[in-house]
């Protein structure tokens, strides 16, 4: 775990990318247009954080585990939520 943290801590511009994509991907996440593209997008953040967590040994595996799962179960419809604006 602690070279995990070593990496993490020695490369800025990675942390500054990775930081990025997952506030981007929250944000579009907010918006019913960009749902689905927020989804995707953190489909592929969370991918890379449980590869880390399970590649590195780090003990949060379970937790980013349920998150990339969260990730992706939310770009399916809801039954009976209509995806259209009522602006």
């Amino acid at each position: 775990m602690g070279l995990l943290w070593t990496f993490m801590g020695a490369s800025t511009p990675y942390n500054v990318f990775t930081g990025a994509s997952e506030m981007l991907a929250g944000v579009l996440l907010f918006f019913p247009t960009t749902t689905l593209l927020g989804a995707l997008l953190a489909m592929a953040v969370m991918t890379q954080v449980v590869a880390l967590n399970f590649c590195y040994d780090v003990p949060v595996k379970l937790f980013s585990t349920h998150l990339l799962a969260e990730s992706i179960s939310s770009p399916r419809p809801m039954p009976g939520v209509s995806r259209t604006c009522s602006c």
